[in-house]
Order: structure tokens, then sequence, then C-alpha cells
């Protein structure tokens, strides 16, 4: 789900999982407190993965997390992008990338989770990076 979907984008999506696989590409804001219902009756409540890329503030991502992880189905996966800082964030001036505070939410999220795995080239890149967690 994006704000930002274009039709193209909506119509293709949907074409990029297996024929046994659901895929569904909304035009939607995932701060919009009614979605998760929506979600949970589109896909019967048990995602198998969830990805979260959203508005990089702290506060959004930890909103993402908290309205839509418990939608997996325990054994699944949800991951986050951007958790490397950005230059800007490590004090080096800005730069093209932008993590905002996805890092921070990823530390406590990491902390409080055995099953964390970082999908990260260099740790002293420029932001990016991939954070998943396997929902108990």
């Amino acid at each position: 789900m994006d704000m930002a979907f274009s039709r193209a984008q909506i119509s293709a999506n949907p074409r990029l999982g297996r024929a046994s696989q659901q895929v569904a590409c909304w035009k939607a804001d995932s701060h919009d407190r009614g979605l998760p219902a929506r979600v949970a009756e589109w896909s019967g409540g048990a995602l198998d993965f969830l990805f979260i890329d959203g508005d990089h503030s702290y506060d959004g991502v930890r909103l993402d997390y908290e309205l839509f992880s418990p939608l997996v189905r325990s054994g699944g996966l949800v991951a986050l992008h951007d958790i490397v800082p950005d230059a800007e964030t490590r004090g080096r001036g800005k730069s093209a990338s932008y993590s905002g505070g996805v890092h921070r939410f990823w530390k406590e999220l990491k902390e409080n989770n055995s099953s964390a795995v970082e999908l990260i080239d260099d740790p002293d890149q420029d932001g990016f990076g991939i954070g998943v967690v396997t929902i108990p």
C-alpha cells in the first residue's frame, strides 16, 4: 500500500507473485486506522510477509508495525527497509539517502526479538538495509 501508486503499478504488482500467492497493491495511507480490518478481511487475517517502507519517521514506522504486524501469522516475516542511519543522522551532512527514524525503531525491535536478521552490505553505508523479524 502506498499513497502514490500509479495505475500501472496497481495493475502490475499483483503479477509479481506465484500462481499460489495473492499479491495486492492498494493506493492508501497506511496510517488509516481502518485499513488493518480491510487487510484482515482481504487476507483472512494471516499474512505470510509484511514489508514496511513507509514515511521513515520513527512514529510512522512504529505505527505501521503496530497496526499491521498482528495480521502476520505465527512464523511469518516482517521486514523493514532503511534500517541503517543515513549520512545526515550520522552528522556527515545531507545526502540522497534518507532513513529518518527507522534505525531507532529497528534497534528497539531487534533488542526484543531474538529472530532479528539484518541484510546490510556495509554497516557504514548511507542508509538502506533491511531488517527482518519472525513473528512468534
